[in-house]
């Protein structure tokens, strides 16, 4: 799987450095890496790409637990903790991942009011248990003045590789005007959280 990813985000890689017209916002990145994925993984039906989606995990209290700042905290509201750009995801065996998200999604949903016979209020499912991630990536497509953010994503996905070590973790920094005392920090920042780092 490492290398399907890897080979995929070279290809953006590669097509960013020849269309500068064609990447100026980050979801103009992520939409392109999303279709790249999509080819590669479309005949596994066990594996889902997602943009934007949380994850989070129950504790020994059955508390649920989301990523904030870098750190695992209990949730206080239903839409509260750090999202993952773009990830990979597993249904798990029998659904088993699909089940305990929508099961999620159902209880922020209705808030334990009346609940639909036929399950959720809406079809929005925002997050995912932590186990069901293959890869997480986080894209960024501008360095200067955002080293803080830049951060906290590298942080949210050693946190999140915390709790799953066998999910891949990338960040991509794709910025044409990024100085390069700021990208030394951001490499020295990657390597000490073991996040893979990509950059033009």
């Amino acid at each position: 799987m490492k290398e399907l990813i890897e080979t995929a985000i070279g290809n953006i890689l590669t097509d960013y450095k020849k269309n500068e017209k064609r990447y100026t916002t980050e979801g103009d990145v992520v939409a392109h890496l999303f279709c790249e994925l999509q080819k590669v993984f479309e005949k596994r039906e066990e594996i889902i790409l997602h943009f934007q989606v949380r994850p989070f995990y129950k504790d020994e209290e059955s508390k649920v637990r989301v990523i904030k700042e870098g750190k695992w905290i209990e949730q206080p509201q239903a839409n509260a903790g750090s999202v993952v750009d773009l990830a990979i995801l597993t249904m798990g065996e029998n659904d088993k991942y699909w089940r305990e998200a929508f099961q999620k999604a159902m209880k922020d949903q209705y808030k334990n009011k009346y609940k639909n016979k036929n399950g959720l209020k809406y079809w929005r499912i925002l997050s995912y248990p932590v186990e069901a991630f293959l890869a997480a990536i986080e894209i960024k497509v501008r360095v200067d003045k955002n080293k803080k953010r830049i951060f906290e994503d590298i942080d949210k996905l050693y946190c999140l590789k915390s709790k799953n070590p066998n999910c891949l973790s990338y960040i991509l920094v794709l910025d044409r005007y990024a100085s390069e005392n700021i990208l030394r920090s951001i490499e020295e920042r990657a390597k000490e959280k073991e996040v893979t780092l990509r950059k033009m």
